[in-house]
């Protein structure tokens, strides 16, 4: 069971553990140069002093692949891959075959490795309590607790009564800029969410709220809301009121008319698109970030990489910009 160890090559994996492994693992005297590039997600490893023969190609490695080659594979994610290279003079290049038996030789040596990684991650004290509290640092989340019995909901019908979970949940929504409200099937989402919309309009906390629900519960949710507060004024857009001929009408009205909440389905909210300068903003960072790796790095062959990738950048911005075409836009 390997459901407590975090994979090799994690995004935030130290590289000195990295590091450490490997020299552990092939018999090195100097631990290798293990480092990460953030803008490809890959790893690179360096040796600095020569691996134990027998270790290296032998215990972890083949006769095709050293082990520090198999290492070098698993931290990036990739099973390691053994291939002929043979020329085909009909096609005027070079070809790849697979060899299919040193590949299988080279995954039982990955399979090795791995589970002296596994040893290596459960034995050794300090990996064993930094990585978990790195992994709870970064990834983890405490959730702060409100209480939401002080809300009191005027307007709602009589007939209905919230549980206290719906009450926090609704409280955390008026509290807070965005709520995931991650509870089970069953649990009343829906009713939180209306009443949700509600308190926000009365509260003048939102001056208009747009609830986009998929197709096939978009009538459910909409008599939901009017089962729950009868009294208020709703603009629902089904589907068949957004087609080509009443798109405008209905831009007009969700634009131009107050309502305490707008109900539209998802497949009708997907036709909304951004501007062109949100799309070249998103194109042009792209590339700002591309060319400032380009001038960060002096290794040719990543050079080479990132310049081709500015390329296609370039390319693509250029694209959004002669090719760019609104649908319908709000503002």
């Amino acid at each position: 069971d390997e459901d407590d160890v975090l994979p090799m090559g994690y995004a935030f994996m130290p590289a000195s553990v990295l590091a450490r492994f490997i020299a552990s693992l092939l018999g090195m005297r100097q631990v290798p140069e293990v480092e990460r590039d953030p803008y490809y997600n890959t790893w690179s490893i360096r040796k600095t002093s020569d691996p134990a023969r027998v270790l290296n190609e032998v215990r972890y490695g083949t006769a095709r692949m050293t082990g520090l080659q198999i290492c070098r594979d698993l931290i990036n994610g990739r099973q390691p891959k053994v291939c002929d290279i043979s020329y085909n003079y009909a096609a005027g290049r070079e070809e790849r075959i697979l060899n299919r038996n040193q590949t299988e030789a080279a995954l039982e040596k990955a399979r090795l490795i791995r589970q002296e990684y596994v040893k290596f991650f459960r034995e050794d004290k300090e990996v064993a309590s930094l990585l978990p509290a790195l992994y709870r640092s970064i990834m983890g989340y405490q959730v702060s607790r409100i209480d939401g019995s002080f809300l009191e909901l005027p307007g709602l019908n009589p007939d209905i009564t919230l549980y206290q979970h719906q009450k926090n949940a609704v409280a955390r929504i008026l509290m807070s800029r965005n709520t995931l409200a991650a509870h089970d099937v069953g649990s009343g989402k829906t009713y939180v969410l209306v009443c949700a919309a509600h308190e926000l309009k009365r509260m003048g906390l939102s001056e208009k709220n747009m609830i986009v629900v998929p197709n096939n519960v978009f009538e459910q949710t909409v008599q939901i809301h009017r089962m729950l507060y009868p009294q208020d004024d709703l603009l629902a857009i089904p589907p068949s009121s957004f087609t080509p001929a009443r798109r405008a009408e209905a831009v007009r009205k969700i634009r131009t008319e107050e309502h305490t909440a707008v109900y539209m389905a998802s497949s009708s909210f997907d036709m909304f698109t951004m501007s062109r300068n949100y799309y070249e903003g998103i194109e042009q960072e792209k590339i700002r970030k591309c060319q400032e790796r380009l001038n960060e790095t002096w290794n040719a062959a990543k050079r080479r990489t990132l310049e081709n990738e500015l390329q296609r950048l370039q390319k693509k911005l250029e694209k959004v910009q002669l090719n760019y075409k609104e649908t319908v836009r709000l503002l």
